[in-house]
C-alpha cells in the first residue's frame, strides 16, 4: 500500500482495492491505503501530454522505484508498512 501526501491541491487518479478512483487532495492532506498512483487531472498540468482513460483524460505519472516518489511537485508517495 502507498501513503500519498499532496504538495499542492490536486486531483489524482489512484487505485484503491481493484477500482480506479479520482480523489481530490488539498495541499498538505494525506491519504493512506492507496494501491497505485496513476496520474493527475490535466487541468493541474497544462501542456503535459494526456491520455483518455475511461471517460476522462489523465496525465500519467511515470513508474519510479525511488522512495519517496515525488510526482512533478504535486504529490509525494511512499510505501506504508505491510500488515500480516
Amino acid at each position: 500500500m502507498i501513503k500519498v501526501k499532496a504538495l499542492k491541491s490536486v486531483e489524482i487518479l489512484t487505485t484503491i482495492g481493484s477500482e480506479e478512483k479520482w480523489i481530490f487532495l488539498k495541499s498538505g492532506q494525506e491519504l493512506d491505503g492507496v494501491g497505485m498512483v496513476l496520474g493527475v487531472d490535466p487541468r493541474y498540468a497544462p501542456g503535459s501530454p494526456a491520455v483518455l482513460r475511461g471517460v476522462r483524460k489523465v496525465v500519467l505519472f511515470p513508474i519510479e522505484e525511488s522512495e519517496p516518489r515525488n510526482y512533478f511537485g504535486f504529490i509525494e508517495a511512499s510505501k506504508t508498512a505491510t500488515q500480516f
